[in-house]
């Protein structure tokens, strides 16, 4: 088995992954990116203008058992070069003040494992500059924005008749609404086109007007000379130096031709999702590490969450243009992320607008109980609807765990995953008021005729490598580096403590940044 060395090694080339590379490369440092899936590296061709294209490019849930009602195995996480940002609805929040405080705010609650995370917005307030003008997120200042935050990278894209149709339902009922800040170009950016509305930003964008990581972060690192990239590969495991305290590189399996390969590195960063993140510590066990990687404490793979979401339909007397124009965010209403009533539950939930390619997923959800003529009649109505998603705030629960399962192995002869992700009371008592809410609103702006799926599905899975400040409760530290190892990293939501009810990729972004500066600063601690 040959070894190459390299300076890092970038476990999974996704949207974490191509920041760091993207970073570390250009400062100098020798960097091999391993990546399971394919490189894309013409868009227009390579993508199709086809609501079922996002099943091409989205992670394949196969390799777990699941118990429990909140994992249902949507398909929202990338599964190639560039990971989610390929299949990603593009809305760009920074999160709140307060969402990195979480523990400090609420205490205790029973049923629930709450922390703050080790860093504050301050920490991480230049890093979502900075990752704003990469994304080219287009937005205008919105009543919740933090009082000193710089313009956006581009103005706001126009309101669709549909959002123009939810505001006047919202202004009814005294809540406030906004442009979302949507990482979709709405003037020429980055030699990167305007939008063209076609409405299939999930199934990857053709003409790039959407930031898509492998094409904005990684042409920079593969023109340095100084990044490698393998795809169609998979890391299998994760070797450590012989008193366990680093990680001297790691062990993968080439999908195309089944050979073997071995690479070392001075720095190693776990960027996978993160299932995969946890599955792979713990299938990367040895004789320092007998409970998987930095599992001295029983905290590998707990504190799994995501953001138990809730999705709608509104049948209006009217043409709403709602099969056009990119898919999320036009419009928002962030009026309720705050927690409303503290004595009943904490957090809260976002509401973004729906547009563009979506009939199947109308189907499946809003009309999840509609068969035959009765569901067809309804799918004819879609051209009048409305259409809204509530991303409600899910809470870590050290019990909501991956872990793995010894005796069942996949293809690649590594045990498969096991996530046990129970739904908390908390989420149920927020998903009600996001319904009730969802349904108001609808109904303000027009509906005569409302469809919402009560039963909530998962997106943006998150937690499992809590970062925090104490050993015995989390994973890693606020740099992604695992506790108990000097050189070992993650990057990526598996990090998060918290999730807020916002979506988490711009977080992701800025984390990534900060690791790479770290990494940069320090490279001569792990040489």
């Amino acid at each position: 088995m040959n070894t190459q060395k390299y300076d890092v090694i970038l476990v999974g080339v996704g949207e974490a992954g191509s920041t760091l590379a993207n970073k570390l490369s250009q400062a100098g440092l020798k960097v091999l990116g391993i990546e399971y899936g394919q490189h894309f590296q013409d868009h227009r061709n390579d993508f199709v203008e086809n609501e079922a294209g996002v099943l091409n490019l989205s992670w394949k849930n196969t390799n777990y058992i699941i118990e429990g009602d909140g994992f249902l195995g949507i398909p929202n996480l990338g599964a190639n070069v560039g990971g989610g940002s390929l299949v990603w609805t593009a809305m760009a929040f920074r999160y709140f003040e307060r969402d990195f405080q979480l523990k400090s705010k609420y205490g205790n609650r029973p049923g629930l494992s709450l922390a703050d995370w080790p860093l504050t917005y301050q920490d991480l307030e230049s890093y979502y500059t900075i990752s704003e003008k990469h994304m080219g997120v287009a937005c205008t200042i919105a009543p919740w924005d933090h009082a000193k935050r710089p313009e956006y990278p581009n103005p706001a894209h126009c309101y669709y008749p549909s959002s123009k149709m939810l505001e006047q339902g919202m202004n009814k009922l005294g809540i406030r609404s906004s442009a979302g800040p949507a990482a979709i170009n709405s003037q020429p950016y980055q030699n990167r086109e305007v939008c063209v509305n076609c409405g299939y930003c999930r199934s990857g964008c053709r003409v790039d007007s959407k930031y898509q990581a492998d094409k904005v972060m990684l042409p920079a690192a593969l023109n340095s000379g100084n990044f490698e990239l393998k795809t169609e590969s998979v890391v299998v495991k994760i070797l450590t130096s012989s008193n366990g305290k680093k990680a001297k590189g790691v062990v993968y399996i080439d999908k195309k031709t089944k050979k073997t390969h071995q690479a070392t590195a001075k720095v190693v960063v776990v960027c996978n999702n993160p299932m995969e993140t946890v599955r792979l510590l713990f299938n990367s066990a040895d004789k320092n590490h007998p409970n998987g990687l930095g599992n001295k404490y029983d905290q590998l793979g707990r504190y799994f969450f995501a953001h138990p979401t809730i999705f709608g339909v509104g049948v209006t007397k009217q043409e709403t243009s709602v099969v056009a124009g990119y898919n999320m965010g036009n419009i928002v209403s962030l009026d309720f992320t705050e927690t409303r009533d503290s004595k009943k539950y904490i957090g809260g939930f976002t509401f973004v607008s729906l547009n563009g390619s979506g009939a199947g997923v109308v189907a499946v959800d809003a009309f999840h109980n509609l068969y035959g003529q009765s569901l067809k009649e309804a799918m004819y109505k879609f051209p009048k609807s409305l259409a809204m998603i509530a991303f409600c705030e899910g809470m870590p629960t050290a019990n909501n765990r991956v872990t793995v399962i010894p005796n069942k192995l996949d293809a690649f002869g590594v045990p498969i995953g096991k996530i046990n992700y129970r739904l908390t009371d908390n989420d149920h008592l927020l998903t009600k008021k996001a319904v009730e809410n969802m349904r108001q609103i609808l109904i303000a702006s027009g509906a005569v005729e409302t469809y919402i799926r009560e039963d909530s599905f998962e997106t943006h899975p998150m937690g499992g490598m809590r970062m925090g400040k104490n050993p015995k409760t989390s994973m890693t530290d606020s740099f992604g580096k695992v506790h108990s190892l000097d050189n070992l990293f993650v990057a990526g939501g598996s990090l998060f403590p918290s999730g807020s009810s916002l979506g988490p990729t711009l977080t992701i972004h800025a984390l990534a940044l900060r690791t790479s500066d770290y990494i940069i600063d320090n490279f001569s601690k792990f040489s």
